[in-house]
């Protein structure tokens, strides 16, 4: 399902998730997925945020047949 995913949809989940994580340990918080210091982290963040959007959306068309409810 992730051609329902725009890539700024992606990012958006990459920053708010490197964010957490940021808050966790005192970190700068980031604005954008070109703030990231390392293409690898930058990369995995992407990577993760797109699973769990896919996730996501997966869950809700689920739930959305009534099972859940």
């Amino acid at each position: 399902m992730s051609a329902a995913l725009t890539p700024e949809m992606i990012e958006a989940g990459a920053v708010a998730m490197a964010n957490f994580d940021a808050s966790l340990v005192g970190a700068p918080i980031l604005k954008t997925v070109e703030e990231f210091r390392f293409d690898r982290d930058r990369d995995e963040y992407l990577r993760r945020s797109e699973i769990v959007l896919n996730a996501a959306i997966a869950a809700r068309d689920t739930n959305a047949g009534g099972g859940n409810g």
